[in-house]
């Protein structure tokens, strides 16, 4: 479960860079800022902090994470992500947490409209992720497939609101 609670954080960093100005960048801005939710996985509940900015010249996004489990403040963990545009305007993004080289992840993905939606692959697990503003909460699904089990994704939505 740890492993799905850091890994769904490194989900949550699916930001790129202003300075192009071929792609609308506005869900990155509405991204921008310190946010907290909550969320639940296998009965557990989890709270997030993130904290998201434009980060050199604003050509890259990054997103930091700090979350506890609710009822065990022993549990906490901390993850971040950087992401920018490639050469095909495709957004592309490295996860990092507190699992080091085992928990790199790489994302690639796409700007739609006000959504964020991408993919990403870590030795361990593939995901899907999409984060969209919608009345004023920034909204994250994630789906999970870890190489394990392939045959029992985890599905989470976090629903998050400015701080």
């Amino acid at each position: 479960m740890k492993k799905i609670m850091i890994f769904y954080l490194f989900l949550f960093s699916l930001y790129t860079a202003k300075g192009n100005t071929q792609i609308d960048f506005k869900p990155f801005e509405e991204f921008s800022g310190k946010w907290e939710g909550i969320y639940e996985i296998e009965g557990t509940r989890n709270k997030e902090i993130l904290e998201n900015k434009f980060i050199h010249k604003n050509m890259f996004f990054e997103m930091n994470i700090r979350g506890q489990m609710e009822g065990n403040s022993s549990y906490k963990y901390t993850s971040s992500a950087v992401f920018t545009v490639g050469e095909k305007e495709e957004i592309v993004g490295w996860g990092f947490d507190e699992d080091g080289y085992k928990g790199i992840v790489e994302y690639k993905g796409k700007i739609d409209g006000n959504k964020v939606v991408f993919k990403g692959k870590s030795r361990d697990y593939s995901v899907e992720v999409s984060y969209e503003v919608i009345s004023g909460k920034l909204i994250r699904k994630s789906k999970w497939i870890f190489s394990d089990s392939p045959d029992k994704p985890s599905v989470v939505e976090c629903v998050y609101k400015k701080i």
